[in-house]
């Protein structure tokens, strides 16, 4: 297990980055944002485009108690295959840019998956880990901010388990768009589904417009 914080500056891209397979090869930090703001919590941070992750576990073991990020993505063209994901609030922030999750695991429980990314998930396992004495959570936390822009996130087949219970996400702005297909979504996920975060304050429920969501729920 390595104990840093690792940045790929964004005058290096077209970087390929190898580990031996997640179970083994492990990078882990402990910061958050009540240190160093939520973008640069991140325990790996990737800026530049064009770059590939494969065989890593990143973690974030701050805890529960704010947002912490496990890693961060700002490049366009981001490719990662077969990487693990771990924290609690925040863990996977896509910042920007276009980016391919395949065969990877991601677990956290407040907005584990957010950000502006144009995000495609393939076959990606979401593990929800709610503790007892802490709400229910969410696992998506999109920001789009005008109906014409082109990010958001798709999850094509996958899984979403865990303990407790956990909605599918919350928008992070106005036209925030979020796509479950053929994902397998066990009890741990809410009846109701989505959330519209009432508790924002800089906008009002009717400025929202319905995500789009095409999924089939196998409970």
């Amino acid at each position: 297990m390595y104990r840093e914080k690792v940045h790929i500056p964004i005058e290096k891209p077209c970087i390929i980055l190898k580990g031996s397979g997640s179970n083994t090869t492990i990078i882990a930090y402990n910061d958050s944002a009540n240190n160093v703001g939520t973008s640069d919590s991140a325990t790996f941070i990737s800026s530049p485009p064009n770059v590939v992750v494969s065989g890593i576990s990143f973690k974030n073991t701050y805890g529960s108690n704010g947002p912490a990020v496990a890693a961060n993505f700002y490049g366009d063209k981001s490719a990662i295959f077969e990487c693990s994901f771990f924290g609690y609030q925040d863990t996977l922030l896509i910042s920007s840019g276009r980016s391919y999750f395949k065969n990877c695991f991601i677990q956290g429980e407040v907005d584990f998956i957010c950000g502006e990314g144009q995000s495609y998930f393939e076959n990606c396992v979401i593990n929800a880990v709610q503790e007892k004495s802490k709400s229910i959570g969410f696992v998506t936390a999109q920001l789009r901010e005008k109906p014409n822009d082109p990010n958001g996130f798709v999850f094509k087949g996958g899984s979403i388990i865990g303990i407790g219970q956990v909605n599918l996400g919350r928008p992070w702005g106005p036209y925030s768009r979020v796509i479950f297909w053929e994902t397998y979504f066990s009890s741990v996920i809410t009846p109701e589904g989505w959330n519209l975060w009432h508790v924002r304050g800089d906008q009002k429920e009717s400025t929202y417009i319905p995500w789009h969501s095409l999924f089939r729920s196998m409970f």
